[in-house]
């Protein structure tokens, strides 16, 4: 006799209680030696995780699925499954406490006697009981979400948006290359289409902005006007000499000269069209004098590193020559072209 059914089958032994019917066929509850309850197991001290062991529920057919259900007759009653920090019987006495709300059909979640989240047909609410949207969230401080990838050294932090038609932007930190970027392709380092660097500069379509906004292709305007950037590359560390930068024909654009010594920058808008073996038509914005059509010009820089320069047009093969014709400090050049073209 070794449980409640068998000695209730001994007529001497035979009780009931009101509010308990027992109809089952076998063992449903078992209360074992160490006052664990097991609904479906008869070892709940054994059948499940220390931490969760006051009762126990076990599937009894495993082709069904299992679970608890709450009740409500009204939709002015909740269910609560409610965690205590100790054994009063008052509300605030709750440290967890997870709600059904039927009248609105939706769940709550509170911490610490505090609602923190509230889940609806709208969507998920974080910091307020009323959520707008599929993720709403509001904050009496700073509103922030936190994304970490802590596993490698090659795992990237990203959000990824995607339409009904499978458009697909990734915006979020590239790790291999430690830059901030929006992709709309695979992954964040297919490609490179808006970048940000440590040191806050732009970059559309390149990887390695060098300034403040850096564009790698064409740029335009609600005007029709195509804009082709050209960069040529930076000729650095220049002392003595006469050093060609080609840019091709007809041009529009910048030179751009820094002072290695003073770090001052001297621009040079410029003008010209034709090509190698034709008639010249230069303009120059000569800083001392404007616009001059003349193929060539001096300026001296400023300041106690200043350099003086000699610019002019080369016939050869459309390029300028830049020489520097007194000072001693190095200098680097860089030439910005812009092609522009009506659509």
């Amino acid at each position: 006799m070794s449980n409640a059914r068998d000695k209730a089958n001994i007529p001497a032994l035979n009780f009931s209680s009101t509010g308990i019917d027992d109809n089952a066929t076998s063992t449903a509850i078992t209360i074992d030696s160490s006052e664990k309850i097991g609904v479906g197991s008869t070892t709940p001290s054994s059948d499940a995780w220390t931490g969760a062991r006051s009762l126990v529920i076990k599937e009894t057919d495993a082709t069904k699925d299992n679970g608890i259900m709450i009740i409500s007759s009204s939709t002015t009653n909740n269910g609560n499954l409610a965690f205590a920090d100790t054994s009063g019987g008052g509300f605030s006495d709750i440290g967890g406490l997870i709600t059904y709300l039927h009248n609105g059909d939706s769940f709550r979640f509170m911490t610490a006697n505090t609602e923190r989240m509230r889940l609806n047909s709208t969507g998920l609410g974080i910091g307020t009981s009323s959520p707008s949207a599929t993720l709403n969230i509001q904050s009496s401080t700073d509103a922030s979400i936190d994304i970490d990838a802590t596993s490698g050294s090659t795992q990237d932090a990203f959000i990824k948006f995607t339409s009904p038609d499978n458009g697909v932007v990734y915006l979020g930190v590239d790790d291999s290359e430690q830059l901030f970027k929006i992709n709309n392709e695979s992954n964040l380092s297919s490609d490179n289409h808006f970048v940000i660097n440590g040191s806050g500069n732009v970059g559309i379509g390149t990887s390695s902005p060098s300034q403040k906004l850096d564009v790698d292709g064409d740029i335009a305007n609600k005007n029709g006007i195509m804009h082709t950037l050209y960069q040529s590359a930076l000729v650095s560390n220049l002392t003595t000499g006469t050093n060609l930068i080609g840019t091709g024909t007809n041009n529009r654009g910048l030179i751009l000269v820094k002072n290695k010594s003073s770090n001052d920058y001297s621009h040079i808008p410029f003008y010209g069209r034709g090509g190698g073996g034709v008639n010249w038509r230069v303009q120059w914005l000569d800083p001392d004098s404007g616009w001059t059509t003349s193929e060539s010009f001096s300026f001296t820089e400023t300041g106690t590193s200043a350099n003086t320069y000699t610019v002019s047009w080369n016939t050869g093969n459309g390029g300028i020559s830049f020489t520097r014709t007194a000072g001693s400090a190095s200098y680097d050049v860089k030439i910005f072209r812009l092609d522009i073209s009506y659509t």
